[in-house]
């Protein structure tokens, strides 16, 4: 399987990183097709204020192409390599556990090998992440512009 790397493609292009507020990525869905093959997708959200978009479209949209140009390019190079690495496009691997529930049985595949390191250094301000759902406040574990995840799933003592 392969996944994309968010944080490098966010750097990979000047411009992008230059007009972004933050992105976010979110593994949205992994499923075991009936050849017990598994389809993964990654959602990646790039948010930039309306103003920046109306201004900066063109060369926000040059960038965007240009990322997945290179997309493209490193992907057909893993197909013919799987030992080659790219630095937006890289392999990982993913096992998926058959579970049985009652009457029927579940596949569980496992989000983390899909999911991008945080970014350390000047990147950070611009990531987060959000772990399920569709409101960003509520389902937000970690904000762009704090430092520190907000709940590290702590239990009070009462």
């Amino acid at each position: 399987m392969t996944t994309l790397n968010t944080p490098a493609l966010v750097e990979a292009q000047e411009a992008l990183k230059n007009h972004l507020i933050f992105a976010t990525e979110h593994p949205c869905s992994l499923q075991v097709k009936d050849d017990n093959s598994i389809n993964a997708e990654k959602r990646i959200a790039l948010n930039f204020s309306r103003r920046t978009l109306s201004e900066k479209c063109e060369e926000i949209r040059d960038s965007l192409q240009r990322i997945l140009g290179r997309i493209a390019e490193e992907t057909g190079l893993l197909c013919e390599d799987q030992l080659a690495s790219g630095k937006l496009v890289s392999v990982v691997n993913v096992s998926a556990t058959r579970k049985k529930y009652d009457e029927f049985e579940l596949w569980d595949v496992p989000a983390a090998p899909f999911r991008s390191q945080p970014p350390g250094g000047e990147l950070s301000e611009y990531w987060g992440e959000i772990s399920a759902g569709k409101d960003f406040i509520s389902d937000t574990d970690n904000y762009p512009w704090m430092p520190v995840k907000i709940c590290e799933g702590f239990v009070p003592p009462f």
